[in-house]
């Protein structure tokens, strides 16, 4: 049937890439990761927008990426996103890449750039 689209390869490498994080992380998990790496400062709410998923899926999501994990889930945290006040509205809380993050981040970037 011919080659994989250079596209389609480079993307199973980046979800492979994220992976490395946790085999069984599920595909939303990666997909919050690639917004919050591309969009630096998003809202959990403007992810819930992009993805549409519900505040507390997306909010499971989040967590499992922090530090801290879903405490109540049982899942460690990945350590690759970073909440942080919005200065502006203390009420909001924003969302970037850890340096952890950051690296992986480099690393897809690298795949991305494979000619």
């Amino acid at each position: 049937m011919g080659s994989k689209p250079r596209s389609v390869g480079r993307a199973i490498l980046t979800l492979e890439k994220i992976r490395e994080l946790n085999p069984h992380m599920p595909s939303a998990t990666a997909l919050i990761f690639l917004y919050v790496a591309s969009k630096p400062g998003i809202q959990v709410r403007e992810l819930e927008d992009l993805t549409g998923m519900t505040n507390s899926a997306t909010s499971r999501h989040v967590l499992v990426l922090t530090e801290r994990g879903d405490v109540a889930r049982g899942q460690p945290g990945l350590g690759v996103v970073e909440q942080f006040p919005d200065y502006d509205d203390l009420r909001i809380k924003r969302l970037r890449l850890t340096a952890k993050g950051e690296a992986l981040a480099d690393s897809i970037e690298k795949i991305n750039s494979l000619k």
